[in-house]
């Protein structure tokens, strides 16, 4: 029997309204049995059970306020579970349990740009390891301030988890990481036609799928085939 696990989005209302994904990917976290978070900056309704609350991000900065966004979550009484630090735009596909039988204290996914080949999009975490996590996160907070304004508005929270965790040899702070490939656990579509056979080999395959860009549009569809399994 698995311990209860989180699902926890970081969000902020900034001019793209993507409540209804917010909800979508909440419900498919609870058809498996997961409890869920927002953390957010206002009050937004999207069927979670509970929400903590942190300041907006200022212009242009959303890198660094989902960095600490995340980092705020670590820090809270909430996290006291096994936790997926989690995209708006994606959703549970399967039961997570398996996921953390793994021996990791931090997991990471591995997509395929090699410029930045961990997607801050899904991460799991355990709260054994809450302190030393939180100094991890400093760091990529620390990390992302530094760099140029472009790489605050995007990308920047992802350079800095690879440059942090690669110049730690993967271990920073003693931390176990693991790098799980995206395609099990941070599964993307394969393109944007509104069907392809092996993307709905992910529905037996994946435990996570994420509707990066303009596969947005066809969450609905897949979400309507998850939550009726």
């Amino acid at each position: 029997m698995h311990s209860k696990i989180k699902v926890v989005i970081t969000y902020f209302d900034l001019g793209k309204d993507y409540h209804e994904l917010l909800k979508m990917a909440f419900a498919s976290a609870k058809h498996f049995g997961c409890e869920t978070v927002l953390v957010t900056s206002t009050d937004i309704r999207a069927g979670q059970d509970a929400t903590l609350y942190v300041p907006h991000p200022g212009e242009n900065v959303l890198m660094q306020a989902i960095l600490d966004a995340q980092k705020a979550y670590i820090d809270s009484a909430l996290f006291d579970s096994n936790s997926v630090l989690f995209s708006p735009d994606a959703l549970v596909a399967r039961h997570l349990g398996q996921v953390f039988d793994k021996d990791f204290d931090l997991g990471v996914t591995q997509g395929t740009t090699m410029d930045y080949p961990i997607n801050n999009g899904v991460i799991y975490i355990r709260p054994e390891t809450k302190d030393r996590l939180s100094l991890l996160w400093s760091d990529f907070i620390a990390r992302c301030n530094a760099y140029p304004d472009r790489y605050q508005r995007w990308y920047g929270d992802q350079k800095a988890m690879q440059e942090v965790i690669s110049e730690a040899n993967d271990m920073p702070y003693g931390l176990k990481i693991q790098r799980l490939l995206s395609r099990f656990y941070n599964a993307s579509l394969s393109n944007k036609r509104e069907w392809c056979a092996s993307d709905d080999l992910m529905l037996h395959s994946a435990y996570v799928i994420h509707f990066k860009g303009m596969r947005k549009s066809q969450m609905a569809s897949y979400y309507g085939k998850i939550c009726q399994s």
